[in-house]
């Protein structure tokens, strides 16, 4: 973890970011931009896939990054059936815009929470705990979207 948070702090001075951005987390996710026009908006997260093991902090992380790109992936999915479920270019690209400020929260979201352990190995934990938190309250809002827009319509897809 020390290994991992002295590399970013490096990165972060070679950038100009100055010493106190050397504790926060990578960037963040970002709906792909192509997908906003051509198809449902899908999460593609930035960070290096860690080993689970919650003997260590790093593989604590880890174990808490597997969960977030299982939650993402079911989003993902669940994005993808609402977004057929919309009937106009202008509500696609609502649900785009809508995506990618719920994405921009979550990362500044978390990294206030995270905030709290700054300094320790427990901060990036802390983050990509406050991800899988923030992803399935986000499924549960997403739920509810597609039960509105599926309400009377026999031949709606699944909800997954």
């Amino acid at each position: 973890m020390g290994k991992r948070l002295f590399v970013l702090a490096l990165l972060m001075l070679a950038m100009g970011a100055g010493s106190a951005a050397a504790a926060e987390p990578p960037a963040g996710p970002a709906a792909s931009p192509a997908a906003a026009s051509a198809g449902p908006p899908v999460i593609h997260e930035s960070f290096t896939l860690l080993p689970c093991s919650p003997s260590t902090t790093l593989g604590m992380e880890g174990c808490a990054e597997h969960r977030v790109l299982a939650e993402d992936h079911r989003i993902n999915r669940e994005m993808a059936v609402i977004y057929r479920l919309l009937t106009t270019a202008t509500a696609r690209r609502h649900l785009a815009a809508a995506s990618a400020t719920w994405l921009a929260y979550r990362r500044a979201d978390c990294t206030s929470q995270a905030d709290t352990y700054a300094g320790g190995s427990e901060a990036l934990v802390a983050y990509v705990e406050c991800l899988v938190q923030a992803d399935g309250a986000r499924t549960v809002n997403l739920r509810a979207f597609y039960k509105e827009l599926s309400q009377g319509n026999a031949t709606a897809p699944a909800f997954p």
